[in-house]
């Protein structure tokens, strides 16, 4: 790997405190770095945090915030090429949307572009941009990247992705606590992600739900269940949210839509007992079918299920969960990124040349 020593790597994310997606390259980020890979991490929304000990560990935020309009984006493109200029990136990877559009506004001709997708519905609610961005990534001859076993192309490009899977740190999800058994949800608060159906299940089970998880849908849900103070708690954003979950708690999962689904990966590891969505996104972790549902009603039956038989009723099978160890290992995962990153570092060698 000597070519990669001597070249600077930059990963491009939304957040540096966020979902899954988020942590997961920041972990994948900070290994490289710990194998002497030149590796930087530029998050576009600034967090609250110690920005000295980001620099440390080669990561910087943007002076950006969720939700600016567009005169504050704009501002923070210039910061974002500033922090090009100045780390002379070859290679930049883009991950999730807002990244896609820094960097295709932004990278440096003779840079090669890594695009990563982590959801099977990208630029939901906003497709014209999203053609036109990866429009020009696929001009500039972008790779992919898809988190997702099963995707077989990317939305309006050229190039079949190459699959890698989203890492895992198995050090933060193999605490288990000793707090009460309940169902619980983790995940961003949105619509496609259906808490309300977690919550109301549960309820209608005679359960308790613990939420973690922050976004658009949360001042509407407190609102909503305001009244069953008791049995529905909402956590917010927590950055290890498995901590605080007992062994013996059931994960509900009713999402329209996943990319990775990483928190259901994680609950696969751990062994956690789960319930799923049954659909295209979910159905690629091969679980038994007593795992999905298809409709809310189901979701309450099996929840009920769950509260009368405390046995392994919707548990995961240990060869299940031995593979995903397996696949979601942090040394695999960075070989796999070792390997594609000294390809783009040679095709920019050889662009340079010309």
């Amino acid at each position: 790997m000597t070519k990669l020593r001597d070249h600077n790597i930059l990963f491009v994310v939304n957040s540096l405190e966020g979902g899954g997606a988020e942590n997961s390259i920041r972990h994948l980020a900070r290994k490289l770095v710990s194998n002497g890979v030149p590796v930087f991490l530029c998050a576009l929304n600034k967090p609250e945090f110690d920005s000295k000990e980001n620099r440390e560990n080669h990561e910087y935020a943007l002076n950006r915030k969720w939700e600016d309009g567009i005169i504050k984006t704009l501002r923070s493109i210039q910061e974002f090429r500033k922090l090009i200029l100045e780390l002379k990136p070859e290679v930049i990877i883009a991950n999730c949307e807002l990244p896609e559009l820094f960097v295709a506004l932004s990278a440096p001709l003779k840079s090669g572009i890594i695009g990563v997708e982590h959801t099977s519905n990208p630029w939901d609610g906003r497709k014209i941009l999203g053609t036109v961005v990866r429009l020009v990534l696929k001009i500039r001859s972008a790779d992919w990247v898809t988190v997702s076993s099963n995707q077989q192309k990317i939305w309006n490009g050229s190039k079949f992705p190459k699959y890698i899977a989203n890492p895992i740190n198995v050090d933060d999800i193999s605490h288990v606590s000793n707090n009460p058994r309940k169902v619980v949800f983790i995940g961003r608060l949105r619509p496609e992600k259906r808490p309300e159906w977690a919550i109301a299940s549960a309820l209608e089970a005679g359960l308790s739900i613990d939420l973690f998880g922050d976004g658009s849908s949360r001042v509407d849900l407190e609102a909503g269940y305001a009244n069953h103070p008791e049995s529905v708690t909402f956590h917010g954003y927590t950055e290890k949210p498995w901590r605080e979950i007992s062994k013996d708690s059931i994960l509900v999962l009713p999402s329209v839509y996943e990319g990775d689904g990483m928190v259901a990966a994680e609950a696969i590891i751990r062994g956690q007992k789960i319930l799923l969505a049954d659909n295209f996104d979910l159905r690629r972790f091969n679980l038994p079918d007593e795992n999905y549902f298809k409709s809310r009603g189901e979701l309450t039956s099996k929840l009920r299920l769950w509260d009368k038989d405390e046995s392994n009723v919707f548990g995961i099978p240990e060869e299940v969960s031995r593979d995903m160890r397996i696949k979601r290992d942090i040394e695999i995962v960075v070989e796999h990124w070792k390997l594609l990153l000294n390809h783009q570092s040679k095709l920019a060698n050889e662009e340079r040349r010309k």
